[in-house]
């Protein structure tokens, strides 16, 4: 149960990412990360 309490938590503290990530899991990485590419 203990591995099983983070998942929720970080979903709940970045709600916004989960969203983009189930939409298109590139998309967030490019625009989080511009400086890398």
């Amino acid at each position: 149960m203990l591995w099983s309490t983070p998942p929720p938590l970080k979903i709940q503290l970045d709600p916004t990412r989960q969203s983009a990530s189930l939409s298109s899991p590139v998309v967030p990485v490019t625009s989080a990360t511009p400086q890398h590419t």
